[in-house]
């Protein structure tokens, strides 16, 4: 017999059985609490959670995190996984100069950040893989391979959700930069495999994506931007080197060649293009900047300075929850990591690009000042690159982009089609956050609710508060009710002033026995 009894105890059980679940997490979760963290400013009251989960013999080591979770309460059950690259580089970078809520500055200290995007959603930093950062390894055994990388993830990921239940709901989004154009099609596709989250999207800056396409578009790239004239003896020179790399780069592919020849050709261009050969040299990653020989803008950004004895101190260390059995010291960079990643740096993960777009939504953003990883190489990949059926983006136009203020210079331009953007930053280095977080948090603001269009294309045009079209949504349905409300009585006023259908305009009459 059917008994709504019956089903509520069942349900009751089980609401209490997770309950009890959900407890032992939260309580779990204490251990992970960042409840305080030297110099940040007093008006950050967000939530933030840092550590290692513990070493795992799958691992053979274990990863650092650092979540923010979100200050936006339309954006709580949307998290956003961000990697910056190398390989080997701490994600750290981008917490702390890009796109976490706090900013370091010059004199130790932090503020808030303008282009902070714990506004759209919770914010998962991690350090990986296994030596990165706050990351380490056991046993010195350090990643070769963006499989095994991608596989690893997906442990500690697991881990992850274990401990923190509540995210395990959540539409989830990767970004990243530079060399996580490696890493994140290769994550992606392996969560994807796994089934462990609902995926929404990916968003890829400045991606070391298709190796070739970056090399042979480097000289092109210093002719737009006026850097170079190739019928000059130093062009000549330069493309002559340029021929050398590419030919390296095809032997690679059959099992031969050197990779040795394309780096001498970067060293070339950036020893030669300089008004003054082995002292000063472009920055890599802005050319609108100048750098000493041969770092070439290795030391940038200028806040490392400061950040790198920061997260070293012992109190930091400490309040951070890193494992100081493993780890000292922060180092932006482990040349451990990238050495043992060098073979990987000529392989593509154009492939893998191409089946996500079939699944989810995929941004490609380039800075364009950034002269390593530049939009002219996006270019030259996406134009021979077929996905969703077609090649490149086909009829699909340019659309320049504002981001509402009162400049009237665009932000910067974007094509779109299939479920692929690509865009372009003017002005913008290799961390396009870091010298333009407003733009940018425009930008993913956009991506992430799956609403480039909204961008405004006119100077004159105002941009409405990320998730806008949601809170619209919402705020209509939630009014509806009060509306129809509103509307029946108003009828029914009307036809009782009116006796229409029989009804009368009611008065006060007293009942029989009242005084």
């Amino acid at each position: 017999m059917f008994s709504f009894r019956k089903i509520w105890a069942s349900v009751s059980v089980l609401v209490a059985l997770f309950g009890l679940t959900v407890a032992e997490a939260v309580e779990q979760q204490k251990s992970w609490l960042v409840d305080s963290l030297p110099g940040i400013p007093d008006d950050y009251t967000q939530r933030m959670y840092s550590g290692n989960l513990g070493k795992d013999e799958q691992l053979n080591g274990d990863l650092f995190f650092w979540m923010f979770e979100s200050a936006n309460a339309s954006f709580a059950n949307r998290t956003i996984i961000w990697l910056n690259g190398g390989p080997g580089c701490s994600s750290e970078d981008g917490s702390l100069m890009e796109v976490g809520p706090l900013r370091m500055g010059g004199n130790g200290t932090f503020h808030l950040n303008q282009g902070r995007w714990d506004e759209l959603g919770n914010i998962l930093f991690v350090d990986q893989p296994k030596g990165t950062g706050f990351s380490y390894s056991l046993d010195d055994d350090y990643m070769s391979d963006n499989h095994e990388m991608a596989e690893e993830f997906s442990i500690f990921f697991e881990k992850f959700l274990a401990e923190f239940p509540e995210r395990a709901n959540d539409t989830w989004y990767i970004s990243g930069e530079s060399y996580a154009g490696q890493y994140i099609p290769y994550v992606a596709s392996k969560l994807i495999e796994k089934d462990l989250v609902r995926l929404g999207g990916l968003a890829i800056g400045n991606g070391w994506i298709q190796p070739i396409s970056h090399y042979n578009t480097y000289l092109n790239y210093l002719v737009e931007k006026g850097k170079l004239d190739l019928y000059t003896e130093q062009g000549q020179y330069l493309h002559h080197s340029w021929a050398d790399c590419m030919l390296a780069l095809e032997q690679l592919q059959s099992g031969s060649g050197d990779v040795e020849k394309c780096e001498n050709f970067l060293y070339d261009i950036m020893f030669m293009l300089s008004d003054k050969p082995g002292n000063t040299c472009m920055n890599m990653y802005d050319i609108s900047l100048e750098s000493s020989y041969p770092l070439c803008g290795m030391d940038w950004p200028a806040e490392l300075e400061n950040l790198t004895p920061y997260l070293s101190k012992p109190e930091v260390l400490q309040a951070l929850h890193v494992n100081t059995t493993y780890v000292k010291e922060w180092k932006e960079c482990s040349n451990d990591v990238s050495n043992n990643y060098a073979r990987e740096g000529i392989d593509s993960s154009a492939n893998l690009i191409k089946d996500l777009a079939s699944k989810i939504p995929i941004m490609l953003f380039y800075g364009e000042n950034d002269f390593l990883c530049n939009y002219l190489s996006g270019e030259d990949l996406l134009k021979s690159l077929e996905w969703n059926g077609e090649v490149g983006f086909g009829n699909a136009s340019w659309s320049s982009w504002y981001t509402g203020d009162s400049t009237d210079e665009p932000a910067g331009s974007y094509i779109q089609a299939r479920n692929l953007t690509f865009a372009r930053i003017a002005k913008a280095s290799h961390m396009v956050p870091y010298d333009h977080p407003i733009e940018m948090k425009t930008l993913a603001a956009a991506f992430f609710d799956n609403d480039i269009q909204r961008l405004p294309t006119h100077p004159s045009e105002h941009l409405p508060d990320p998730g806008h079209a949601r809170h619209s949504k919402w705020l209509y349905l939630s009014l509806l009710p009060v509306g129809l409300t509103v509307s029946g009585l108003f009828g029914l006023y009307v036809c009782r002033k009116f006796q229409l259908f029989g009804l009368k305009e009611a008065s006060y009459e007293a009942l029989p026995g009242s005084p």
